[in-house]
C-alpha cells in the first residue's frame, strides 16, 4: 500500500473516531435520556425518545459501513444524522427545559451575563452584529469565481455593496502539505469597514491540520503579554495563518490606508475564527503595527481553542478597539476542541446562544484574561453537537450560503 494511501487512511480514521462514535453516541443519549426522568419526562415520552434515538445511530453505523475511511462524505453523513437528532429532541422539549441548575444557564435578562460589558451593546444587539459578521465568514467558503463576482447568498444579503476584494489563499498545491487555507480583504461602505474574513475546514486537508494539537512560540508573530511568558498557538492554526499572511496583510494595509476612518474587522468560522484572531494580533503586533489596534475588531463563530494561558492573556491585553467577540452555538463540539487538558485555553470574550435560544455574554471571566467562562459552552459536554458547528443562528456554513 502507498504511503500517502496509508496516511490518509490513519488520518480518516483517527478523525471518524474524534467527530463520532455510533457506539458512543448511543450511550451518551442512553444517559441523556436516564437524565431525563427528574426533569418530568413520562415512561412513554422516554421509550419513544429511545426508539427514535437508536434509529438514528441504526443509520450512522449504516452510514460507516458503506462510507468507510471517506472522511469528507461520512462527516457530511454524520451531520445529517445529528440534525435529526436536534429536531427530534426539539419536537420533544428537550431544548425548551426548565433551566434548574441554580442560574448557571442564564436566560436574556436573568442575570449579570445579560449586557456585553463594555460595548454597550444589550445581548440581543451583540448577538445580531455576530451573525451579521457570520454571514461574511460564510462567504470565504465560496468558490473564488463567486467571491470575485459577489453574487452568493450571503453576499448579497448582508453586505450587497462590499468592493475592492482581494482575495488570498495558501499557494502550495500539494495535497500532503498545503493548508488549504483561503479568505478575502474587502471594503464595505455601509458599515464603514475593512473586513478580512477567512473560512474553515473545508476538506482533507484542512482537517489534517486541524488534527494536530502541538502548539508553536508565536512571540514573533504576533507579541508578548505583560506578563513576559510566551504565546504558544496551535500548529496548525499557525501554519494556515502564515499560509496567507503576506498577501492578506498586503491588502489590509492597503484597503486601510485608502479608508482611513474605516474599522477593519477580522472575521472567520471554525479554523477560519481561529486564523482571524491570528490576524488581528500579527497586525497589530507593537514591535512592528500594521494597523493601530484602536480600529482592529475580531469576530468568529464555532472557533475552538487557539493557544495556551500567554495567548489569552495576550488578546485580553492588545485592547482592540473594536472588541472581540467569539460566538458560540450551544451545543456546538468544535469550540470544546482542543481539550483544555491539553494546554490550550479560550481568550474572551465568549457569547454564547444558550439552550433557550437567548444570547448571553460570558464574562465572568473577564479579570483572569481568558475566556473559560464555566456558566456558559462549559456546561454543555458531553452534549455535543457537530450540526451546530455547520448551521450558526439560521446562517448555514460550510459552503451552504454559497
Amino acid at each position: 500500500m502507498r504511503l500517502t494511501t496509508l496516511i490518509a487512511a490513519a488520518a480518516s480514521h483517527l478523525l471518524l473516531v474524534l467527530i463520532t462514535s455510533a457506539s458512543a453516541s448511543a450511550v451518551l443519549r442512553d444517559a441523556r435520556l436516564s437524565a431525563a426522568k427528574p426533569r418530568g419526562w413520562d415512561a412513554a415520552h422516554v421509550a419513544r425518545e429511545r426508539e427514535l434515538a437508536a434509529a438514528v445511530d441504526a443509520r450512522v453505523d449504516e452510514f460507516a459501513g458503506r462510507v468507510g475511511h471517506d472522511a469528507r462524505r461520512y462527516y457530511a453523513e454524520v451531520r445529517a444524522a445529528d440534525k435529526r437528532v436536534f429536531e427530534l429532541t426539539v419536537a420533544t422539549g428537550w431544548h425548551n427545559k426548565k433551566q434548574e441548575d441554580g442560574g448557571k444557564l442564564r436566560r436574556r435578562g436573568g442575570g449579570g451575563h445579560s449586557t456585553a460589558t463594555g460595548s454597550g451593546l444589550t445581548a440581543p444587539a451583540l448577538r445580531a452584529s455576530i451573525r451579521t459578521h457570520v454571514q461574511l465568514a460564510a462567504t470565504a467558503y465560496c468558490a473564488p469565481a463567486v467571491i470575485a463576482a459577489w453574487n452568493c447568498t450571503a453576499c448579497t444579503t448582508a453586505f450587497p455593496q462590499l468592493h475592492s476584494i482581494v482575495q488570498t489563499a495558501d499557494p502550495d498545491t500539494n495535497p500532503l502539505t498545503t493548508t488549504a487555507m483561503q479568505g478575502f480583504v474587502g471594503v464595505d461602505p455601509a458599515s464603514r469597514t475593512v473586513f478580512a474574513a477567512f473560512r474553515g475546514s473545508v476538506d482533507f486537508a484542512n482537517y489534517v491540520q486541524d488534527l494536530s494539537f502541538i502548539q508553536l512560540d508565536a512571540a514573533a508573530d504576533l507579541g508578548t503579554p505583560p506578563s513576559g511568558d510566551k504565546p504558544y498557538v496551535h500548529s496548525g492554526f499557525l501554519k494556515s495563518w502564515r499560509a496567507v499572511r503576506n498577501a492578506t496583510l498586503a491588502a489590509v494595509a492597503a484597503a486601510a490606508a485608502r479608508f482611513p476612518d474605516y474599522a477593519v474587522a477580522f472575521v472567520g468560522h471554525s479554523s477560519g475564527g481561529a486564523v482571524a484572531i491570528l490576524a488581528a494580533l500579527d497586525a497589530t503586533n507593537s514591535s512592528s503595527p500594521l494597523l493601530a489596534a484602536s480600529r482592529a475588531s475580531v469576530t468568529t463563530a464555532g472557533q475552538p481553542r487557539v493557544g495556551n494561558a500567554a495567548f489569552a492573556e495576550l488578546v485580553a491585553a492588545r485592547g482592540l478597539g473594536g472588541g472581540v467577540r467569539r460566538g458560540v452555538n450551544y451545543d456546538d463540539i468544535v469550540p470544546h476542541l482542543p481539550p483544555a487538558g491539553l494546554g490550550f485555553r479560550h481568550h474572551v470574550a465568549e457569547a454564547w446562544i444558550d439552550a433557550a435560544g437567548d444570547s448571553v455574554q460570558c464574562d465572568d471571566v473577564a479579570a483572569a484574561n481568558n475566556g473559560e467562562d464555566t456558566n456558559c459552552m462549559a456546561t454543555i459536554p458531553p452534549w455535543v453537537s457537530t450540526t451546530a458547528h455547520v448551521l450558526y443562528d439560521g446562517v448555514a456554513l460550510g459552503g451552504g450560503s454559497c
